[in-house]
């Protein structure tokens, strides 16, 4: 497996919010050492539908602009009603 043990909770972490409030979710976090914490990076845009549109490198400072389809939002709320 690829990646690091706190991608993975913070993958189903991001999902779950995505999925239950029907939006994109945004997590950016900082690359490197400060005070004795490392930081992995792995910025990443999770859709409403709870996959990963954009995932940034781990452990490298990476910029990224991205470009939200606000129909997936729309079509979350859809979704969710029917079940």
């Amino acid at each position: 497996e690829e990646g690091i043990g706190i991608e993975a909770q913070w993958d189903a972490l991001l999902k779950a919010a995505a999925l239950l409030s029907h939006n994109y979710v945004i997590f950016v976090n900082r690359v490197g050492f400060e005070d004795g914490l490392g930081f992995w990076g792995g910025s990443r845009v999770v859709t409403p539908m709870g996959s990963i549109e954009y995932k940034m490198g781990l452990f490298e400072a990476e910029g990224l602009s991205v470009e939200l389809n606000h129909h997936l939002q729309k079509l979350g709320r859809y979704i969710a009603k029917i079940f």
